[in-house]
């Protein structure tokens, strides 16, 4: 609003200006017509004064204008005092509305926000050097200052000196080694034995010593060639003793010799003919006989590990292996004999009355033939009918109680 009120029925006064008047019926006067133009003009310049202020406007505070014009007064009176614009606290987001206090120190002019020392920005001493403007170098992220005299520094961030300077403990502990360093060798000079992994004469003279002693042990222990002395003795742990008999790898009868390497050597009975010595090689090792090699009286080898074998030629192809014959014949009753190819006989004594019925030992895959024999000194004429699986009925002719009898069955088993 830069102008007095251009609305219809205004009246002028006497400097000229543009005035509204009251309506007077009684005089004729329409008095002046209510602009809306004038209204908003003059609530936008007092919105604005108190914006321009730094005080946010608010319709509910009826103070607003009058606290703009006291602020706005008192910056101006203080503008007017020392020739520069003042600092204003706060006013805006990030900013708090903190208590600033300048004066003067024993080094000048200094700063304190919220009671805490901010620093001195003029000091007293016009020779002394101090900081006037600080940054941050964006390309390298150093940051930096430039004094009063104009000079510029550069300042190194602590990462930066980790990486390019040794630190104060890698020092002191390079200088503790070097100390130790000299110390030995002082020592060394001064005929003193220095720290570290070395070779001494005697050291030496103990290493050639015991090297020249296991060659003379080796020496002693060695059995020369044909025609050579034969130095040391030899040890015999068995000797032999052949008689009649069959001894199978029995070491009472063994003569042994026994190398470092794990072999032995010995000479046994033949097995199957005490009479007759074997000549076998052992692999041991371990404390177990690994491997045996037999040399026979014909000149024939063997090689096993569970002792002499028959060349696979030799074996039956018709041979019944240990776990079959055991199947096919190992019933574990005495009453009961198993056959090959699955047959099974059975006899046993029983004692029973005519009609009465007989139950086998163990029950039969199938029958072929039943035997009922009497043992009594009688005429009993003992037969055995209806026979099954699991046994058979007796048959007495004229009839008989408690009758001993022998049965015989033959068939197959389950």
């Amino acid at each position: 609003m830069v102008d007095y009120t251009k609305a219809d029925g205004y009246v002028v006064d006497a400097k000229g200006r543009r005035q509204y008047v009251n309506r007077d019926d009684a005089n004729l006067v329409p008095g002046t017509e209510i602009d809306a133009d004038d209204h908003n003009q003059l609530r936008n310049d007092v919105v604005n004064a108190i914006a321009q202020s730094g005080i946010t406007p608010n319709n509910d505070d009826d103070t607003q204008l009058y606290q703009a014009i006291v602020k706005i007064a008192d910056e101006r009176e203080a503008a007017g005092e020392i020739g520069f614009t003042p600092v204003e606290q706060g006013g805006i987001d990030g900013l708090t509305d903190d208590k600033v206090q300048i004066g003067n120190s024993a080094n000048g002019l200094a700063a304190y926000v919220s009671g805490k020392f901010s620093g001195v920005f003029a000091y007293t001493s016009v020779a002394a050097i101090y900081p006037v403007a600080i940054g941050i170098d964006q390309t390298n992220l150093f940051p930096w200052f430039s004094d009063n005299k104009g000079k510029f520094y550069n300042l190194a961030t602590r990462e930066w000196v980790i990486n390019a300077y040794a630190t104060t403990t890698a020092l002191n502990r390079e200088i503790t080694r070097a100390k130790g360093a000299e110390s030995d060798l002082q020592a060394a000079v001064n005929g003193k034995q220095p720290a570290g992994d070395y070779a001494t004469n005697a050291a030496l003279t103990n290493e050639v010593t015991a090297r020249a002693n296991a060659v003379a042990a080796l020496d002693g222990a060695k059995v020369n060639r044909a025609g050579d002395t034969m130095t040391g003795s030899l040890s015999a742990f068995n000797s032999p003793t052949l008689t009649d008999g069959v001894y199978n790898y029995s070491p009472g009868f063994r003569s042994y010799t026994n190398s470092r390497a794990g072999f032995t050597l010995f000479s046994q009975d033949k097995v199957g003919d005490g009479a007759t010595a074997c000549g076998v090689l052992v692999y041991e090792w371990n404390g177990q006989q690994q491997q045996y090699w037999w040399f026979g009286p014909d000149g024939s080898i063997g090689q096993s590990s569970k002792g002499n074998v028959a060349y696979v030629s030799q074996i039956p192809t018709d041979y019944i292996s240990q776990s079959t014959y055991q199947a096919d014949f190992d019933s574990g009753d005495s009453r009961i004999h198993d056959g090959p190819y699955s047959k099974r006989t059975q006899h046993f004594r029983a004692t029973a009355s005519a009609g009465d019925y007989i139950t086998f030992p163990a029950k039969m895959g199938s029958v072929d033939a039943c035997t009922v024999q009497a043992e009594a000194n009688t005429d009993y004429n003992c037969k055995g009918f209806n026979t099954d699986n699991n046994g058979t009925y007796l048959h007495i002719n004229g009839g008989g109680t408690n009758v001993q009898v022998t049965v015989l069955v033959s068939g197959t088993k389950l």
